[in-house]
């Protein structure tokens, strides 16, 4: 029999190691959240937009700036922070350190799949707008317009993000930088193909001649025509993106209906080490399917 002593010395070190661990996960957190804090007032500034953090919230410059570089230190910052939140919300709820590692792997994963899927989107519209910008560019020049003036006017006429990213190399040309580099520039943010040739045969018909609006206009007609093939690809490989998230969903969904039929039997899975490592094992399994079946209909052209 434990003594009364022993079991208010077993509580006080339990409170203690609570205590501690908890003291561990704020310092971790607030010191992610000053490295976030830190960053966006970095961002806004580089941006030369003073007023930003005035008139948006953080959130809002934060996303800006993980749209265009998911992979940033902001991106990875915001991340652990949803890992660790989720993972301690795990730990309260089930008290099992094993559910709480996998909720922060699974929440960091899920994080980083939004932010790339938005960097995707932002991506995608900038390319279907750099279509449109090419035919205005490519009539201006036609018109009688320079090219720099071509774009300005291009800027006038389009949406965000097309008319953010040309507009801000307008304003480094304005601001003394050479037109090519500021036209270079430009890629570095925003990582298209499509922009890089543009960019490129703009820079080289700027150096050494020719007909940039014929140039422009073949430009467009293909990157078209690849538009319409990555469609049809898309099309074709949606059955078998739909087959993928079916087959990982089915044994969660078994799962469930055999915890309803026999809540004893399937509570193992939850209360019993080999149960969970059985839990781990699958929910691995599930998941690299899910990536194979990922990297087989991701098809690029």
């Amino acid at each position: 029999m434990i003594r009364e002593g022993e079991l208010k010395m077993i509580f006080l070190l339990k409170f203690l190691a609570v205590l501690c661990i908890g003291a561990v996960v704020a310092f971790i957190v607030y010191s992610i959240y000053q490295n976030i804090s830190s960053s966006v007032k970095q961002f806004s500034v580089a941006k030369k937009k003073k007023r930003v953090l005035t008139q948006e919230s953080y959130f809002k410059v934060l996303m800006v700036h993980i749209e265009a570089n998911p992979k940033s230190r902001e991106g990875f910052y915001v991340k652990l922070l949803v890992g660790f939140i989720v993972g301690l919300l795990a730990q309260l709820f089930t008290g099992k350190l094993i559910f709480s590692i996998l909720s922060f792997i699974v929440s960091f994963v899920m994080t980083g799949r939004y932010f790339s899927k938005r960097a995707k989107n932002r991506l995608d519209k900038f390319e279907d707008q750099l279509i449109e910008g090419i035919g205005m560019i490519t009539n201006s020049v036609k018109a009688g317009l320079s090219i720099l003036q071509a774009i300005e006017d291009m800027v006038k006429n389009t949406k965000p993000p097309l008319s953010t990213e040309f507009g801000e190399a307008l304003r480094q040309i304005k601001l003394g930088t050479p037109a090519n580099q500021a036209l270079v520039d430009i890629t570095r943010r925003v990582p298209s193909g499509d922009l890089r040739i543009v960019i490129m045969s703009i820079n080289i018909a700027r150096d050494t001649g020719g007909n940039i609006a014929e140039m422009l206009s073949r430009l467009a007609a293909v990157m078209r025509e690849r538009k319409k093939i990555q469609g049809k690809i898309d099309a074709l490989t949606s059955q078998g993106r739909t087959s993928g998230y079916i087959m990982a969903g089915v044994p969660f969904l078994l799962m469930g209906v055999l915890y309803f039929l026999e809540p004893e039997m399937m509570g193992l899975l939850f209360t019993t080490l080999i149960g969970n490592l059985m839990l781990v094992v699958a929910i691995g399994m599930v998941s690299l399917g899910m990536f194979v079946i990922n990297k087989i209909v991701a098809i690029d052209i």
